[in-house]
Parts: structure tokens; sequence; C-alpha cells
């Protein structure tokens, strides 16, 4: 799979809900292995926030990229956890 065909492709949580959508990829540049993907947390129109997710947490990558971790969003505080199991 190519760089270009991550970009905007959609993530889900291990629980199938989504995330959001990848926004960028870093990668090592030596031997091209993906190091994390930077998911956009659509808040509104106008407003969204990004958090780095680690290729270890990433269980599949496909027509959606599922990970191997649970994404709680905090409505209140408007935070992100990523809980690691």
């Amino acid at each position: 799979m190519r760089i270009k065909n991550l970009i905007g492709a959609t993530v889900l949580d291990v629980s199938a809900n989504e995330v959001g959508k990848i926004t960028d990829v870093d990668f090592d540049k030596e031997d091209g292995k993906i190091n994390s993907i930077i998911v956009s947390l659509r808040k509104n129109m106008l407003n969204t926030d990004e958090i780095e997710v680690d290729y270890a947490d990433i269980k599949t990558i496909g027509k959606f990229v599922l990970l191997s971790t649970d994404i709680a969003k905090d409505e209140e505080t408007e935070t992100v956890e990523v809980e690691v199991e």
C-alpha cells in the first residue's frame, strides 16, 4: 500500500467506533517503515483535534485502519485519551 492511499483513510478503534481520518504519516526515511499516523478527530466543521497513534497500536490496515486500542473522547473537556491494552 502506498502512503498516499493512507491519507484520508477512516480510522476505527478496537470497538469499531469511528475515530477520525488519517491526515499525515510519519515514517523512517532509512527503511521506509511507518512510525506513527496522525489522526484528525472532527469536532465540528471549523474545529478539529489531532492525535498521534504509534504504529504498534495499529491492528490492521485495509479498507479501514483498525486500531488495537480504544480512543475515549471526553465530551465535557474535549480531551482525547488513548487506552493501550
